[in-house]
C-alpha cells in the first residue's frame, strides 16, 4: 500500500509538470513568457526550502525527543507506554516520509530545469 502513496505522488508530480510545460508552450514568443519563467523560478525556490525546512524540523524533532527519552531512562525515569506508541508512530512517519520528499524534491528540480530551459530559449534563443 506504500509503494501506491508513492506511486500516486509521482503521478501528481508528472500531472503538474505536464501543466507547467503545457503552460510554456502556450507562452512560446511572447513577452510574458520571461515573466512566467522567473516566476516558476521562485515558485520551485520557495517549495524546495519548505520541503527541506518541514524535513529538518521533523528530524530534529525526532531525535530530539529520542535522545530526551533516553536521558530519562538513565535518570530512572522509564518513559511511558504513550510516549513509547508516540515514538514508534513518528519513527513510522519519518520513515515513510522520506521517500515522497525526495520524489517531490525530484520532480522540482524538473520543473526548475524546465524553467531555465524555458527563460534560455526566450532570452538568447531568438
Amino acid at each position: 500500500m506504500r509503494w501506491l502513496d508513492y506511486l500516486w505522488t509521482a503521478a501528481v508530480n508528472c500531472f503538474y509538470l505536464f501543466v507547467i510545460l503545457a503552460i510554456f508552450d502556450r507562452l512560446y514568443d511572447r513577452p510574458e513568457a520571461v515573466v512566467v519563467g522567473f516566476l516558476g523560478l521562485i515558485y520551485v525556490a520557495i517549495r524546495m526550502v519548505g520541503l527541506g525546512l518541514g524535513w529538518a524540523h521533523g528530524h530534529t524533532f525526532f531525535h530530539l525527543n529520542k535522545q530526551l527519552l533516553r536521558i530519562r531512562s538513565r535518570l530512572n525515569d522509564p518513559p511511558t507506554d504513550d510516549e513509547i506508541e508516540d515514538m514508534k508512530k513518528y519513527e513510522k512517519i519519518e520513515r515513510e516520509g522520506t521517500p515522497k520528499l525526495i520524489i517531490n524534491g525530484l520532480f522540482l528540480g524538473i520543473t526548475s530545469l524546465a524553467c531555465l530551459w524555458f527563460l534560455w530559449v526566450e532570452l538568447w534563443g531568438r
